[in-house]
């Protein structure tokens, strides 16, 4: 029997823009959140006297991961290596660039898959033989199935177990770009356990126990809802993996519903806003958590004042809501229950009888819109932009990415509210 950790997608020093606007304070808990989830992981694997761990790609947020961020991971595996838990690693689209010479050296427990797919064989305490099949990558997008370079499973060990940082193939070009895998031919090669990197999700891949998706450690987007961690996984000679969830983190993005459906004043509005939010801090109380919360409120109405009210209104008390939420946590200083207001998706939309003045349909649209907010979907809708090599090479990589990305967002949804508003008036 084999026990190890199955990690991916740290992201570490993956920052959030967007708690830089509004608090700044917040947003340094978070960035210590992170190493704290990270901490707590490495803690995990040496409590539990896992065989080994592994890391799945995406350990850094950049191609040559921070001086700090680098310092921080040898850290976590030099403790690993005190307590005799070999740790095994491949980068990703993120960090793509750390086979090339630029990372401190990681101690002798570490094992740092190459760019091209290589096994390595370790036996483990209970004197059994695992092979482990992986590759990092060389630069940001693979748009080939790397699954033909991996070794079919072999007899002559015990346990065999892929690593891989991809996504599996959709058939569109612009989006198979990230070692596009086919789920067929990896069941196909019969390994105990495939353990997968790149999806923030954790899931099992059609529902198979042997192919799985860790996740992340910590939420960093509004859309990483929910706990989030890694996976302990147990596996006898012969048997379908057992695989837990581990979870590494105090803080969640957590979602939460407003009925605005009486809602006829600013006052009401408030008072929604506030009851959401109270709501929140009970459940993070009772379950010990802290919460980044994401409030989604829907509003319909045909006059053109009380539209813009909604619009203009709830901005302002969002500030105000998290002004008083500020207030409220640095006079009590809990350690959890906490609430932070991260966002307010306001969907204002027009009786059905007024988008008889337009070519689309608002609502449509809006998904679109948020569906951007995806750093996948963002790349493709700027990708124009990134085959510009002057683009790519002067403006790219000296602007704050995740601002802009928010910019963009924030500006298409501005002018599809206002083209509403001259729509109607029409």
């Amino acid at each position: 029997m084999i026990r190890f950790i199955h990690a991916a997608d740290l992201h570490l020093g993956r920052p959030m823009h967007q708690l830089q606007i509004f608090d700044k304070g917040l947003q340094q808990t978070l960035q210590s959140s992170l190493s704290t989830s990270f901490n707590r992981l490495i803690d995990t694997a040496i409590n539990e006297q896992v065989d080994f761990i592994l890391f799945s790609g995406d350990i850094y947020d950049s191609p040559t991961g921070a001086l700090t961020e680098q310092f921080r991971f040898k850290a976590g595996m030099e403790r690993l290596n005190a307590a005799n838990i070999p740790a095994y690693v491949l980068f990703g689209n993120h960090d793509y660039q750390n086979t090339n010479g630029n990372h401190i050296k990681l101690p002798k427990n570490v094992t740092v898959f190459p760019s091209r797919v290589q096994a390595v064989t370790l036996t483990t305490k209970g004197n059994e033989t695992v092979t482990l099949a992986g590759f990092s990558y060389n630069k940001q997008w693979l748009t080939t199935d790397p699954l033909s370079d991996y070794p079919q499973r072999q007899m002559t060990t015990d346990y065999q177990i892929g690593l891989l940082h991809g996504a599996e193939q959709t058939g569109r070009a612009t989006e198979d770009r990230y070692a596009p895998f086919d789920f067929k031919a990896m069941q196909a090669l019969g390994y105990d356990y495939w353990a997968l990197g790149h999806i923030h999700r954790t899931q099992a891949v059609h529902d198979d126990e042997r192919i799985w998706y860790a996740g992340n450690i910590q939420g960093m987007r509004a859309n990483e809802l929910g706990p989030k961690g890694a996976l302990l996984v147990t596996i006898t000679k012969n048997q379908l993996p057992h695989v837990e969830t581990l979870e590494t983190t105090d803080w969640q993005f957590y979602e939460k519903d407003v009925d605005l459906a009486n809602v006829a004043s600013v006052e009401d509005l408030r008072v929604a806003i506030e009851q959401a939010l109270n709501e929140a801090h009970y459940v993070a109380q009772r379950e010990g958590l802290n919460f980044l919360t994401v409030l989604n409120g829907q509003v319909m109405s045909d006059n053109e004042e009380a539209l813009h009210w909604y619009h203009d209104y709830s901005e302002a008390l969002i500030v105000e809501e998290r002004r008083s939420m500020q207030r409220k946590y640095a006079n009590q200083g809990e350690a959890f229950g906490q609430v932070a207001l991260y966002a307010m998706k306001l969907a204002i939309t027009t009786p059905p009888k007024e988008l008889a003045y337009r070519s689309f349909d608002q609502q449509a649209v809006l998904k679109r819109i948020t569906a951007y907010q995806e750093d996948e979907a963002f790349e493709q809708l700027i990708e124009p932009l990134l085959r510009n090599q002057q683009w790519l090479l002067n403006v790219w990589p000296n602007i704050d990415q995740e601002q802009f990305k928010a910019d963009v967002i924030a500006q298409a949804r501005e002018q599809l509210f206002f083209m509403n508003q001259t729509l109607t008036q029409e």
